[in-house]
């Protein structure tokens, strides 16, 4: 299989490169060659590797900009449209008036003859009243384990006092410019127009059928779907250590949980991580919820090993820049549902230890 060849960064200060994203799972760095290519007898069927194996002709290893629709058929999630509530009731909740007018203001920000650098600062601004505070401007997607790809973003955020990330920024255009970008032009006086009109077959190729569904939003629903199940493992391993630390009278382990935890704690790990995108256009914001399951998560932790997992839907609404309140409201749902997720995951890794 050809694959691409593309040069590693070059490290910086003395620090060690971050491998840069010619493929899902390929990088330029050694160590993160593709199980397949070394020991074809320990891929299990319908793993990713035995996928990528299969439809090898298909190219499925390109960097996250170059996704289409197959790289999504393959890993088993796909876009869907949320419909609004029928409930009447749900959209008269009271809304904070204080967020509604700083989102009117982010969205006067958002018109397109502003600098992404604008766009940017307005949302950080508006979701900063919202109790979130941006983390970075990317995000690692990982493969095996290891961070194979940064993916740029506009603004990656999560709850004030938290570490962990779960939503992230994006503006169609920005991200529309990036796609472009990383097909390398030839110059005419070395490729000539063949090879140009190649190169624009493939920017063609590439260009998802429309903004909404875009394959690289889904990426950074991926990557921040592992970054936060670390982050809630992490969180719940140092629990499990802390009470198990302190005398307590024995306990005897669930069957379904022995080998799960270290030794001498008895916490099932959570099941899902719930995250979210934000992705801004010329009059309207698409909102994009998923909530991610670990068996999904899984299947690109330990790319050779089948980890069977439904179809992980990719929900997602517009609202148009007239309905701020509408817009806050869904950011508002979106925050607490996922400070009640954390909380569910805590007491019942708090209730198993204790039942």
């Amino acid at each position: 299989m050809t694959m691409p060849n593309t040069a590693s960064p070059r490290p910086e200060d003395g620090k060690a490169p971050v491998a840069s994203c010619d493929a899902l799972g390929r990088t330029d760095l050694d160590g993160l060659q593709p199980a397949w290519s070394k020991d074809p007898q320990r891929i299990e069927p319908c793993s990713i590797n035995d996928i990528l194996r299969k439809h090898s002709r298909e190219r499925l290893y390109v960097k996250p900009l170059h996704w289409t629709s197959k790289q999504l058929h393959h890993l088993g999630c796909d876009f869907a449209v949320d419909p609004p509530p029928h409930d009447k009731k749900q959209n008269t909740d009271d809304v904070d008036k204080r967020l509604v007018r700083s989102m009117a203001e982010a969205v006067r920000q958002l018109a397109p003859w502003r600098e992404q650098r604008t766009k940017a600062m307005a949302i950080d601004d508006a979701l900063h009243d919202h109790g979130l505070h941006r983390t970075s401007f990317e995000i690692h997607l990982s493969f095996a384990q290891k961070p194979v790809c940064r993916l740029r973003t506009c603004g990656i955020f999560s709850i004030a006092g938290s570490t962990s990330a779960f939503m992230a920024y994006l503006d169609y255009n920005s991200v529309a410019h990036w796609r472009y970008s990383s097909v390398k032009m030839s110059s005419s006086k070395r490729g000539g127009w063949p090879v140009i009109c190649l190169e624009h077959r493939k920017r063609d190729r590439i260009k998802p059928p429309h903004f909404s569904q875009d394959p690289y939003i889904a990426a950074v629903l991926i990557a921040l779907a592992q970054e936060r199940r670390r982050s809630m493992e992490s969180s719940e391993h140092a629990s499990c250590l802390a009470r198990t630390s302190q005398p307590a009278e024995p306990v005897t382990p669930l069957p379904d949980l022995v080998g799960t935890e270290p030794e001498g704690s008895h916490c099932p790990k959570a099941r899902q991580a719930r995250v979210s995108v934000l992705a801004t256009i010329e009059k309207c914001m698409y909102i994009y919820t998923a909530d991610m399951p670990f068996a999904f998560l899984d299947r690109l932790d330990m790319p050779s090993r089948f980890s069977h997992a439904e179809t992980v839907p990719l929900s997602y609404r517009c609202f148009p820049y007239r309905s701020v309140k509408k817009i806050s409201r869904r950011i508002q749902r979106i925050i607490r549902s996922v400070e009640t997720h954390d909380v569910i995951s805590s007491a019942s890794h708090t209730g198993d230890k204790s039942s």
